[in-house]
């Protein structure tokens, strides 16, 4: 079984959480193939980090390398993310656990949007991982255009 753990480096001696399975799914309920992959998810509870409803933003920055002379191959800058005020909420009864589905034909997920909270956010859209994919098609991007929409003409 394969874990995250949370590492608090702001005490001495630093203390170390055991948060979740990897992929937030454990593996009597569903195969997520954590050998063989580049996806990965790391699940953490917020109250962990010192979130609470009223305090529920983060900010954060995504570096990413490879495995070459240069290594360094981006930076996302200062993201922000308010996680009780999501621009996108995804529900299904086609739901294993948090907020993995299974990637069968015919699977629907539910999607609220509150346009308020994704230009907040500074979404653009959802991050989808296929972790049965091939090399190449396990990651997938939604991109979400809250300014497209279809006015209503009548004659």
């Amino acid at each position: 079984m394969f874990v995250t753990v949370l590492v608090n480096l702001t005490v001495t001696p630093n203390t170390v959480t055991t948060v979740d399975v990897v992929n937030a799914v454990p593996a009597d309920m569903a195969d997520t193939q954590p050998f063989n992959s580049n996806v990965l998810v790391l699940p953490v509870d917020a109250s962990l980090l010192g979130l609470t409803n009223s305090a529920s933003a983060i900010s954060y920055r995504v570096f990413s390398f490879e495995n070459t002379d240069s290594g360094f191959v981006e930076d996302s800058g200062l993201l922000r993310y308010d996680l009780a005020k999501p621009g996108l909420a995804f529900s299904s009864a086609a739901a294993i656990a948090g907020p993995a589905y299974r990637d069968l034909d015919g699977t629907k997920v539910a999607v609220g949007f509150t346009k308020a909270n994704f230009d907040a956010n500074r979404s653009k859209g959802v991050l989808i991982f296929h972790h049965h994919n091939g090399a190449g098609s396990r990651v997938e991007t939604a991109l979400v255009n809250p300014k497209l929409y279809l006015p209503m003409i009548r004659r």
